[in-house]
């Protein structure tokens, strides 16, 4: 019998289903109780906490039959899982060929950004925390951020539009800008490129004015 799952931070549709024990997250979000889900939310990777996801209930798989006095080898299918993230500098150019450290639940990933400044690692699927550390120059000091992977809210929303321009450098926290939300305080285009156009910018800082002083403290999401 499916069931149903409201999502938590953090949670995304490749976690369910490789928990669950599916193929493919295809699987559940295809769903036909999950109908009014693929309305509200484009990316079944990015929810929001408090959807209702429904878990429909795993086939089970035919067994098969085997001679005892043979060797036999079978092939499990599970979800994969990437981490993409591309590091750019305060005027917004890719950070090319910059050596990383790359830490997520444990396993360490090292490697060098490529030209567009992105580094590309397969995770597990219900990966959660990570930690970065990045030498833009090697005769410079390292940068280093955590990532906290599934995290990061839909565009519609406001926690998830704050956390994207926080990721391109908009600190909230900062007393470099003024927090009552004027048009000079907004990096206009990072507000385009987050919001696809000023109309949607300027809806947002109206949504930011009611924040106050209280923004999200978050400095890397994935």
């Amino acid at each position: 019998m499916a069931k149903k799952h409201e999502v938590r931070q953090g949670e995304t549709l490749l976690q369910l289903a490789y928990e669950g024990g599916f193929d493919s997250w295809k699987t559940v979000w295809k769903h036909e109780a999950n109908a009014e889900l693929r309305e509200l939310r484009k990316d079944p990777q990015t929810l929001l906490p408090g959807d209702e996801v429904v878990i429909p209930r795993k086939k089970v798989e035919p067994r098969e039959s085997c001679p005892v006095d043979k060797v036999h080898r079978f092939r499990l299918t599970r979800p994969r899982a990437w981490l993409n993230l591309r590091m750019l500098d305060e005027s917004g150019e890719p950070i090319v060929g910059a050596r990383y450290e790359l830490t997520v639940e444990g396993e360490v990933h090292e490697g060098k950004t490529d030209a567009d400044g992105e580094l590309s690692v397969e995770v597990c699927p219900n990966a959660h925390e990570g930690n970065l550390v990045l030498w833009p120059d090697e005769a410079a000091p390292a940068f280093e951020a955590p990532v906290h992977i599934g995290h990061l809210d839909p565009a519609s929303a406001q926690s998830g539009m704050l956390a994207r321009l926080m990721n391109l450098g908009w600190d909230w926290n900062s007393d470099s800008h003024d927090q009552t939300g004027g048009p000079s305080a907004v990096p206009w285009e990072d507000l385009r490129y987050v919001l696809g156009g000023r109309d949607a910018a300027v809806a947002l800082i109206e949504r930011v004015r009611l924040l106050g002083d209280d923004g999200p403290g978050i400095m890397m999401r994935a």
